[in-house]
């Protein structure tokens, strides 16, 4: 009886001895990976654009998830979609030296810039731009969070609420 108690306890004791690891399941990600536009959950968002003469620097920005930084770059394409309930913005008023961006490795985030010409835009009307990623060359696409819609809100030096 003895014997088989010893047994047991030493069996015990070995199998606690070898289920411990060294490897913290901490270091590991937590959740996949996911690419997604920042933003994007609010549908519209709303961006401010200096109203004046030259071209007017705006950008789109993406993220991806998770609870760890990437380890490799990760390549991701747009394109442009039709908007909803806004104005679209005349081709002639915005240009993108390109319609990807790359996030860095150890990066969480990157922007996708572009310029728009608001000389000639009328300052009371909504205009958009509708961003929708189209690729990402690793990881996935967040399933929701990949469409923005962006407001273009011409401002001036007297924007503002005074009072």
């Amino acid at each position: 009886m003895k014997l088989i108690r010893t047994i047991y306890t030493l069996g015990l004791l070995a199998g606690l001895f070898a289920s411990c690891s060294k490897e913290s399941p901490l270091d590991g990600e937590q959740y996949y990976k996911q690419v997604y536009i920042v933003g994007a959950y609010e549908v519209v968002q709303q961006f401010d654009v200096a109203y004046g003469d030259g071209p007017q620097n705006a950008y789109v920005a993406i993220a991806t998830g998770g609870s760890q930084n990437i380890d490799r770059n990760v390549e991701v394409v747009y394109m442009l979609d039709a908007p909803l309930k806004y104005q679209k913005l005349g081709d002639q008023f915005c240009s993108f030296p390109s319609m990807s961006t790359t996030i860095k490795a150890g990066d969480v985030y990157s922007r996708l810039p572009f310029t728009v010409e608001t000389s000639g835009l009328d300052c009371d009307k909504l205009y958009a731009l509708t961003f929708k990623i189209e690729s990402v060359s690793d990881y996935v696409k967040q399933p929701k969070d990949t469409v923005l819609i962006m407001n273009l809100n011409l401002t001036n030096d007297f924007s503002g609420i005074y009072q």
